[in-house]
Formats: C-alpha cells, structure tokens, sequence
C-alpha cells in the first residue's frame, strides 16, 4: 500500500480485520510532509531520492527502502491528495463571473478556465503520478482510495469552510467525477471512494470516524491533537482497507496474498495553504 499521512489509518485499521483476511499479507509504504514526491521509478523499482523518504519506507514497510513492482499483486494508492475534497479546496480560492453573489473570492477565472485548471488540479495529484508510474511498467490491479472529508468538528472552527464547502458541492463534483472517469479510463484504476456510512451532511465526516486519530510516526502511538480533523482513526481505517481488499478479490483470483501500500503526509506549505482547517497507498 503507498499513501500519504492516511496510511497510518490503514495500517492501524488493517490490524483490526487482519484475521478476516489470512491470504493477504500487506506491505505499508509512508511518508509525511510531501516525502512521495521524491519517488521515483528506476526500471521497475519504485526509489526514493533522499535519506528523509528512504527512511520513511523503512520505517512503514517493517525495513524495505524501495518497492519492488514485480513483488507484488496488486497496488493501492491512499490519499495523496486525490478525492472531492480537493477540488472543494480548488473552489476556495477560485470563481467564475456567474457565482456573484455565491462566491466571494477575488480569483475571478472565465468558466472554460475554471474547468479547465480544476481538471488539471486533478490530474497533477501525486497518487496520479504514482499511478502513471505504475502503470508504465504493469498491468496488474492498481486501486486509489481517496482522501476522506474533514471531520464534521471543523464546523464550529470555520463557518467560513463550512459554507463554503457546502455551497461549492454543486459545482465541483460534475467536474470531479467527468475527469475522474477519464483518468480511470486511460490509466485502468479502480476508485475507492469514502464509505457512504462515514459521511454526514454532504461532505464531512462523521466524528466517530475522526477522534483519536494517529500521526504516521515511528511505533504509530503519537496522537494528533485536539480539535483534528483532516485524519481518521483505525475504525475508519478498517472499512476503507476491507473494501480495497474486497475490491482487489472481486478482480483477481481469491488467492491474493500480497499487499502494498504508500502514504505520504501533507506539507507544511500545504497545511498552510489550507489555513490550518482543512493527506497514498499502493497495494499489491
């Protein structure tokens, strides 16, 4: 599996239905603050370029500084800054002349650029690079479950991001979905999209799924702080990974054994951009 700061959500979830699962046996592959970008693909080996992402692996995979394509069944992308989510960020900063009155921010685009740059929004998100890289040198199952909605504690912190949120859902999902089934038409993904059970009011995430959520540090102990609501906690966790391997079984043969994922954190220039209120897993 190969994702961004969700990863520690995977792993600690995957511990909760590993038994329900006694043919897979997964490899996790993470690293916080944009490390994923320093991968790189070197014949059919997934490398890190750098000391800080090699040792991330490391740490994540149980040892293992690289991915090796060949060793593994299938891939799950986690994160990495794929899913609604994003493009609901892209609409923060952005509008068309039509939205006065709905819109208030100054970043005033004609609607065929609007569109246009969403799009590209899009197809410029690291789980997509991963995935191209991927798909460069196999054919086998490749799968990207998307980042999650913040959880519904951000509300009282932001009405701004609340109202915002709410009010873009309209506009950016047509063209989130339209670019999404093109992307899975040329590269041959399967999306897993956030559990329909997780989600309350449109777009956030239910609080259940959120509190108590683990940073993707060494021994997966260290919790987030108070009033977090961009990550989930093992029982958010455990859904998504039993849907990717419910998913990868439906595709390939039952007999399915390995497992490969990636996770990768954001940014702190991310974060900031985010305004502190707003995380990529490969498996084979």
């Amino acid at each position: 599996m190969i994702g961004n700061s969700h990863l520690a959500s995977f792993k600690l979830g995957w511990d909760v239905i590993a038994s329900q699962f006694p043919s897979v046996s997964p490899s996790f592959f993470g690293s916080p603050a944009g490390g994923l970008s320093r991968l790189k693909l070197k014949g059919a080996t997934l490398v890190p370029r750098g000391e800080k992402l090699k040792r991330d692996l490391e740490f994540t995979s149980g040892g293992l500084s690289s991915i090796d394509i060949s060793a593994y069944d299938a891939f799950v992308i986690v994160g990495a800054q794929a899913g609604l989510l994003r493009m609901l960020q892209f609409n923060q900063r952005h509008r068309t002349a039509n939205w006065l009155g709905v819109s208030t921010y100054e970043s005033l685009l004609s609607g065929v650029c609007f569109q246009e740059a969403a799009r590209g929004a899009l197809r410029g998100r690291r789980a997509i690079s991963i995935i191209r890289m991927l798909r460069s040198v196999t054919d086998r199952p490749v799968l990207l479950s998307v980042e999650p909605f913040f959880s519904l504690t951000v509300k009282p912190k932001s009405q701004f991001w609340r109202e915002d949120a709410v009010s873009a859902l309209d506009r950016m999902r047509p063209i989130y979905e339209a670019e999404m089934d093109a992307l899975r038409s040329e590269l041959g993904f399967t999306l897993i999209d956030q559990p329909a059970e997780t989600v309350v009011e449109e777009c956030f995430t239910a609080p259940e799924f959120g509190s108590g959520s683990i940073k993707l540090l060494e021994g997966l102990a260290t919790a987030h702080s108070d009033g977090e609501h961009r990550h989930m906690n093992s029982k958010y966790g455990a859904l998504v990974a039993r849907d990717a391997v419910q998913q990868l079984f439906s595709i390939t043969a039952p007999g399915l054994a390995r497992l490969a994922a990636v996770v990768e954190a954001p940014s702190l220039m991310t974060r900031l951009r985010e305004r502190a209120i707003v995380g990529h897993f490969i498996g084979r």
